[in-house]
């Protein structure tokens, strides 16, 4: 068809040449479609399954908030360096924070001094990186027993900047806001990282005033060793990045007089 085309002169080859190129034009056009609705149906999908990674979350809880006996307001302040590169990844948050609220069971008031240790897991991007301070303001609710130790997992949501701290008998929900020293993205869009670490969340320091029975105070803590285990751990970090397990320059670390 080319050759009969040459053959009969220009303006049949012009011709054929313009529709090669409408044709030419219309796939393009065609494959464009197709690679901006399967980019368009992936962020509808990573979008929804994150949603209802979060409502999952937030319904598994729903027997704690149905059996809940303890109601308080929480804040909390703390520091925090975590990161991702492909398949590594590492580091966590350490938070002080202060609850106040009230006891239905022991008609109490409930005044407690909470630290949470929160080591990095996973994002769902695949780089990330966070340092800075951190605040956080929400509503703390429990089934609370006479354990002062709670271990579970913490998730941070791509929406308005917030928060999910979760375990078998306490749940904390509310905003957080940081102070970002280094960011990738670039703040403010860290607060879209998405992540989410294991955390231990300790009451180190519990008090509960009864207001109908005048003078009764009740105050609980943690063990010395509980309280500073998260320096402790971090010295031990520190000793196994220098020198590793059992390895060289043992005498730096050994006790005095071994």
């Amino acid at each position: 068809m080319l050759e009969q085309a040459f053959r009969q002169g220009p303006s049949m080859r012009d011709e054929l040449t313009a529709i090669v190129e409408r044709e030419r034009e219309a796939r393009f056009v065609r494959q464009n479609a197709i690679l901006k609705l399967t980019m368009k149906e992936r962020a509808e999908v990573l979008i929804a399954s994150i949603v209802r990674g979060f409502d999952k979350k937030i319904w598994s809880q729903a027997p704690v908030f149905a059996h809940s006996n303890e109601h308080a307001f929480y804040g909390g302040l703390g520091i925090g360096a975590l990161g991702k590169a492909s398949s590594h990844r590492g580091g966590g948050l350490l938070e002080l924070g202060f609850s106040i609220g009230y006891n239905v069971d022991k008609k109490a008031v409930v005044i407690q001094v909470l630290r949470d240790v929160e080591r990095f897991r996973d994002s769902i991007m695949p780089l990330m990186v966070f340092g800075g301070v951190y605040f956080k303001a929400g509503y703390y609710f429990a089934n609370q027993g006479q354990s002062l130790r709670h271990n579970g997992s913490s998730g941070y949501p791509p929406m308005a900047p917030g928060f999910l701290s979760t375990t078998s008998d306490v749940v904390i929900v509310g905003m957080n806001a940081g102070v970002p020293f280094m960011t990738f993205p670039p703040s403010p869009l860290d607060n879209g990282l998405t992540y989410n670490n294991a955390a231990r969340i300790d009451a180190f320091l519990r008090v509960t005033i009864s207001p109908k029975t005048l003078g009764f105070v009740r105050i609980q803590t943690l063990p010395l060793k509980a309280m500073v285990e998260p320096i402790t751990d971090a010295i031990f970090a520190v000793k196994t990045l220098v020198i590793g397990r059992g390895g060289a320059c043992k005498s730096l670390f050994a006790p005095a007089g071994g």
